[in-house]
Protein backbone atom coordinates (compact mmCIF):
# COMPACT_ATOMS: atom_id res chain seq x y z
CA UNK A 1 0.00 0.00 0.00
CA UNK A 2 1.47 3.46 -1.14
CA UNK A 3 1.83 5.76 1.79
CA UNK A 4 0.55 9.25 1.00
CA UNK A 5 3.39 11.84 0.76
CA UNK A 6 2.27 14.94 2.49
CA UNK A 7 1.61 18.16 1.21
CA UNK A 8 3.92 19.97 3.10
CA UNK A 9 7.24 18.00 1.72
CA UNK A 10 7.56 20.03 -1.47
CA UNK A 11 7.26 23.19 0.50
CA UNK A 12 10.28 21.74 2.46
CA UNK A 13 12.29 20.44 -0.29
CA UNK A 14 11.95 23.85 -1.84
CA UNK A 15 13.11 25.39 1.21
CA UNK A 16 16.01 23.17 1.47
CA UNK A 17 16.66 23.46 -1.74
CA UNK A 18 17.31 27.17 -1.43
CA UNK A 19 19.37 27.06 1.92
CA UNK A 20 21.29 24.64 0.34
CA UNK A 21 21.94 26.58 -2.66
CA UNK A 22 22.66 29.90 -0.85
CA UNK A 23 19.30 31.52 -2.63
CA UNK A 24 18.49 31.48 1.33
CA UNK A 25 20.68 32.99 3.59
CA UNK A 26 20.62 33.07 7.53
CA UNK A 27 18.22 36.08 8.38
CA UNK A 28 16.62 36.30 5.41
CA UNK A 29 12.62 36.11 6.13
CA UNK A 30 9.94 33.08 5.03
CA UNK A 31 7.44 34.58 3.56
CA UNK A 32 4.36 32.13 4.13
CA UNK A 33 1.71 33.95 1.99
CA UNK A 34 4.07 33.62 -1.18
CA UNK A 35 4.45 29.64 -0.14
CA UNK A 36 0.85 29.20 0.11
CA UNK A 37 -0.53 30.82 -2.85
CA UNK A 38 2.55 28.86 -4.88
CA UNK A 39 2.17 25.91 -3.53
CA UNK A 40 -2.13 26.40 -3.06
CA UNK A 41 -1.78 25.26 -0.05
CA UNK A 42 -3.37 26.66 3.73
CA UNK A 43 -1.31 28.11 6.08
CA UNK A 44 -2.13 25.12 8.61
CA UNK A 45 -0.04 23.03 5.79
CA UNK A 46 2.77 25.90 5.45
CA UNK A 47 3.29 26.04 9.42
CA UNK A 48 3.56 21.70 9.61
CA UNK A 49 6.70 22.89 6.51
CA UNK A 50 7.73 25.29 8.65
CA UNK A 51 8.19 23.19 11.66
CA UNK A 52 9.95 20.35 10.00
CA UNK A 53 12.40 22.68 9.04
CA UNK A 54 12.44 23.94 12.57
CA UNK A 55 13.84 20.63 13.90
CA UNK A 56 16.13 20.89 11.71
CA UNK A 57 17.80 24.35 12.68
CA UNK A 58 17.76 25.36 9.52
CA UNK A 59 14.52 28.01 10.44
CA UNK A 60 13.47 30.11 13.19
CA UNK A 61 10.45 32.03 14.60
CA UNK A 62 11.15 35.07 15.92
CA UNK A 63 8.18 36.25 18.09
CA UNK A 64 7.32 40.15 17.08
CA UNK A 65 9.60 39.65 14.00
CA UNK A 66 8.14 36.72 12.35
CA UNK A 67 10.02 33.08 10.83
CA UNK A 68 13.54 33.00 9.23
CA UNK A 69 16.25 31.21 8.28
CA UNK A 70 18.22 30.10 11.15
CA UNK A 71 22.04 31.46 11.56
CA UNK A 72 24.22 28.52 10.41
CA UNK A 73 25.58 27.23 13.65
CA UNK A 74 22.47 26.02 14.34
CA UNK A 75 21.65 23.28 10.93
CA UNK A 76 21.93 20.17 11.47
CA UNK A 77 24.84 19.32 9.21
CA UNK A 78 24.34 16.00 9.18
CA UNK A 79 20.65 16.20 8.02
CA UNK A 80 20.06 13.27 5.10
CA UNK A 81 17.82 15.66 2.95
CA UNK A 82 20.36 18.78 3.51
CA UNK A 83 23.33 16.71 2.48
CA UNK A 84 21.21 15.55 -0.96
CA UNK A 85 20.17 19.53 -1.64
CA UNK A 86 23.88 20.25 -1.69
CA UNK A 87 25.13 17.73 -3.81
CA UNK A 88 24.82 20.02 -7.07
CA UNK A 89 27.45 22.26 -5.39
CA UNK A 90 30.81 21.04 -4.47
CA UNK A 91 32.82 23.83 -4.10
CA UNK A 92 36.07 24.19 -1.45
CA UNK A 93 33.86 25.48 1.40
CA UNK A 94 30.38 23.59 0.03
CA UNK A 95 28.85 20.59 2.37
CA UNK A 96 29.72 17.69 0.02
CA UNK A 97 33.65 19.44 0.35
CA UNK A 98 33.36 19.24 4.19
CA UNK A 99 31.17 15.76 3.99
CA UNK A 100 34.75 14.71 2.16
CA UNK A 101 36.61 16.07 4.63
CA UNK A 102 34.60 13.52 7.53
CA UNK A 103 35.14 10.85 5.71
CA UNK A 104 39.18 11.22 6.24
CA UNK A 105 38.05 11.34 9.56
CA UNK A 106 35.90 9.05 10.56
CA UNK A 107 36.27 6.38 8.08
CA UNK A 108 39.86 5.66 9.11
CA UNK A 109 37.95 5.30 12.61
CA UNK A 110 35.13 3.04 12.01
CA UNK A 111 38.04 0.44 9.80
CA UNK A 112 40.32 0.35 12.65
CA UNK A 113 37.29 -0.13 15.34
CA UNK A 114 35.79 -2.62 13.43
CA UNK A 115 39.23 -4.46 12.26
CA UNK A 116 39.38 -4.55 16.57
CA UNK A 117 35.83 -6.18 17.22
CA UNK A 118 34.53 -7.46 14.06
CA UNK A 119 32.78 -10.61 15.39
CA UNK A 120 32.89 -13.97 13.24
CA UNK A 121 29.29 -12.92 11.18
CA UNK A 122 30.32 -9.53 10.67
CA UNK A 123 33.32 -10.49 9.03
CA UNK A 124 31.29 -13.06 6.34
CA UNK A 125 29.18 -9.68 6.04
CA UNK A 126 32.15 -7.61 4.82
CA UNK A 127 33.35 -10.16 2.37
CA UNK A 128 29.72 -10.66 1.26
CA UNK A 129 29.50 -6.97 0.06
CA UNK A 130 33.12 -7.21 -1.17
CA UNK A 131 32.10 -9.89 -3.76
CA UNK A 132 28.57 -8.03 -4.47
CA UNK A 133 31.51 -4.98 -5.75
CA UNK A 134 33.59 -7.86 -7.37
CA UNK A 135 30.62 -9.55 -9.20
CA UNK A 136 29.10 -6.05 -10.45
CA UNK A 137 32.92 -4.83 -11.74
CA UNK A 138 33.80 -8.42 -13.70
CA UNK A 139 29.99 -8.20 -14.91
CA UNK A 140 31.00 -5.03 -17.39
CA UNK A 141 28.26 -2.92 -15.83
CA UNK A 142 29.55 -0.76 -13.29
CA UNK A 143 26.38 1.60 -12.54
CA UNK A 144 25.52 -0.25 -9.30
CA UNK A 145 28.97 0.33 -7.99
CA UNK A 146 28.33 3.09 -6.27
CA UNK A 147 25.51 1.64 -4.20
CA UNK A 148 27.24 -1.57 -3.51
CA UNK A 149 30.47 0.52 -2.12
CA UNK A 150 28.34 2.64 -0.14
CA UNK A 151 26.93 -0.66 1.53
CA UNK A 152 30.24 -2.26 1.83
CA UNK A 153 31.31 1.28 4.37
CA UNK A 154 27.77 0.61 6.00
CA UNK A 155 28.88 -3.22 6.76
CA UNK A 156 31.79 -2.38 8.27
CA UNK A 157 30.58 0.43 10.20
CA UNK A 158 27.97 -1.86 11.72
CA UNK A 159 31.02 -4.17 12.74
CA UNK A 160 31.97 -1.38 15.01
CA UNK A 161 30.30 -1.19 18.54
CA UNK A 162 30.63 2.50 18.88
CA UNK A 163 27.27 3.39 18.26
CA UNK A 164 28.26 7.21 17.52
CA UNK A 165 30.70 6.43 15.51
CA UNK A 166 27.57 4.50 13.43
CA UNK A 167 25.08 7.62 13.10
CA UNK A 168 27.74 10.17 12.05
CA UNK A 169 28.95 7.43 9.40
CA UNK A 170 24.88 6.72 8.04
CA UNK A 171 24.67 10.63 7.50
CA UNK A 172 27.34 11.52 5.27
CA UNK A 173 26.24 7.76 3.07
CA UNK A 174 24.86 10.31 0.63
CA UNK A 175 27.58 12.13 0.32
CA UNK A 176 29.37 9.05 -0.24
CA UNK A 177 26.93 7.72 -2.77
CA UNK A 178 27.43 11.22 -4.42
CA UNK A 179 31.56 10.78 -4.11
CA UNK A 180 31.64 7.14 -5.63
CA UNK A 181 29.41 8.33 -8.97
CA UNK A 182 30.70 11.60 -9.42
CA UNK A 183 34.14 9.77 -9.32
CA UNK A 184 32.91 6.95 -11.70
CA UNK A 185 31.86 9.54 -14.22
CA UNK A 186 35.08 11.22 -14.09
CA UNK A 187 36.83 8.04 -14.55
CA UNK A 188 34.85 7.36 -17.97
CA UNK A 189 35.95 10.37 -19.48
CA UNK A 190 39.22 9.68 -19.45
CA UNK A 191 39.53 5.89 -19.83
CA UNK A 192 37.33 2.79 -20.33
CA UNK A 193 34.55 2.08 -17.69
CA UNK A 194 35.85 -0.92 -17.03
CA UNK A 195 39.38 -0.16 -16.15
CA UNK A 196 38.08 2.97 -14.19
CA UNK A 197 36.54 0.80 -11.59
CA UNK A 198 39.79 -1.20 -11.08
CA UNK A 199 41.55 1.09 -9.06
CA UNK A 200 38.40 0.96 -6.57
CA UNK A 201 38.08 -2.57 -6.05
CA UNK A 202 41.79 -3.04 -5.06
CA UNK A 203 41.36 -0.12 -2.82
CA UNK A 204 38.41 -1.81 -1.76
CA UNK A 205 39.32 -5.39 -1.66
CA UNK A 206 42.41 -3.96 0.56
CA UNK A 207 39.87 -2.42 3.13
CA UNK A 208 38.10 -5.25 3.69
CA UNK A 209 40.43 -7.93 4.15
CA UNK A 210 42.44 -5.80 6.57
CA UNK A 211 39.22 -5.00 8.75
CA UNK A 212 38.58 -9.23 8.16
CA UNK A 213 42.07 -10.39 9.40
CA UNK A 214 42.01 -8.01 12.28
CA UNK A 215 45.06 -5.85 10.71
CA UNK A 216 43.87 -2.63 12.76
CA UNK A 217 46.61 -0.05 11.41
CA UNK A 218 45.95 -1.53 7.78
CA UNK A 219 42.92 -1.31 7.95
CA UNK A 220 42.81 2.61 8.84
CA UNK A 221 45.66 3.46 6.34
CA UNK A 222 43.17 1.73 3.42
CA UNK A 223 39.80 3.56 4.64
CA UNK A 224 41.96 7.25 4.43
CA UNK A 225 43.00 6.09 1.35
CA UNK A 226 39.96 5.50 -0.25
CA UNK A 227 38.31 7.88 1.10
CA UNK A 228 40.99 10.70 0.18
CA UNK A 229 40.37 9.27 -3.60
CA UNK A 230 36.64 9.61 -3.46
CA UNK A 231 36.34 12.71 -1.80
CA UNK A 232 39.31 14.20 -3.35
CA UNK A 233 36.93 15.11 -6.75
CA UNK A 234 36.18 18.53 -5.25
CA UNK A 235 38.49 19.26 -7.96
CA UNK A 236 38.03 18.72 -11.22
CA UNK A 237 41.89 18.89 -12.47
CA UNK A 238 42.47 16.84 -9.70
CA UNK A 239 40.34 14.29 -10.08
CA UNK A 240 41.46 13.86 -14.36
CA UNK A 241 44.61 13.48 -12.87
CA UNK A 242 44.27 10.36 -10.31
CA UNK A 243 42.07 8.90 -12.99
CA UNK A 244 44.44 9.19 -15.72
CA UNK A 245 47.55 8.13 -13.25
CA UNK A 246 45.83 5.33 -11.78
CA UNK A 247 43.79 3.98 -14.93
CA UNK A 248 46.29 3.76 -17.31
CA UNK A 249 48.68 1.32 -15.80
CA UNK A 250 47.36 -2.21 -14.60
CA UNK A 251 50.30 -2.06 -12.44
CA UNK A 252 49.91 2.02 -11.04
CA UNK A 253 53.02 1.28 -8.83
CA UNK A 254 54.96 0.63 -11.50
CA UNK A 255 54.25 4.12 -13.30
CA UNK A 256 56.86 5.99 -12.24
CA UNK A 257 59.51 3.70 -13.87
CA UNK A 258 57.93 4.41 -17.20
CA UNK A 259 59.93 7.11 -19.03
CA UNK A 260 56.76 8.13 -21.37
CA UNK A 261 54.54 8.62 -18.62
CA UNK A 262 50.43 7.98 -18.40
CA UNK A 263 49.72 10.59 -20.67
CA UNK A 264 51.67 9.20 -23.80
CA UNK A 265 50.29 5.54 -22.84
CA UNK A 266 48.07 3.98 -25.38
CA UNK A 267 44.55 3.17 -23.87
CA UNK A 268 43.97 -0.74 -23.76
CA UNK A 269 41.12 -2.17 -25.35
CA UNK A 270 37.53 -2.86 -23.37
CA UNK A 271 39.02 -6.87 -23.62
CA UNK A 272 42.06 -6.45 -21.66
CA UNK A 273 40.89 -4.25 -19.45
CA UNK A 274 38.77 -6.87 -18.31
CA UNK A 275 41.49 -9.57 -18.18
CA UNK A 276 43.28 -7.06 -15.69
CA UNK A 277 40.29 -7.14 -13.20
CA UNK A 278 40.93 -9.28 -10.53
CA UNK A 279 39.20 -12.45 -11.03
CA UNK A 280 36.15 -13.02 -9.58
CA UNK A 281 36.21 -16.56 -9.05
CA UNK A 282 39.97 -16.45 -7.54
CA UNK A 283 38.83 -13.48 -5.49
CA UNK A 284 36.16 -15.51 -4.07
CA UNK A 285 38.52 -18.37 -3.51
CA UNK A 286 40.67 -16.28 -1.01
CA UNK A 287 37.69 -14.57 0.64
CA UNK A 288 36.67 -18.61 0.88
CA UNK A 289 39.64 -19.39 2.64
CA UNK A 290 39.93 -16.09 5.09
CA UNK A 291 36.03 -17.08 6.22
CA UNK A 292 37.98 -20.72 7.12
Amino acid sequence: MNKTVPRSASICAELIASIASGALRPGDPIDMALLCRRHRVSRTVVREAIAELAGKGLIVARPGIGTEVAAESRWNLLDAALIQASLPFDGPGSLMAQAGALRRVIEPAIAADAARHASRTARASILQSLRRIASATGSGKPDSLPMLANALHETIASASPNRMLGMIDRAVSTARVAHYQRLQSTDRVDCAAALATRPLIVRQTGLALAVVRGEVLAASSHALDLASVCAGLDSGAQARAAAQGDCMSPHAVDDHDDPDGPATRPMPDTDTVRLRIPSLLALTARMAALEG
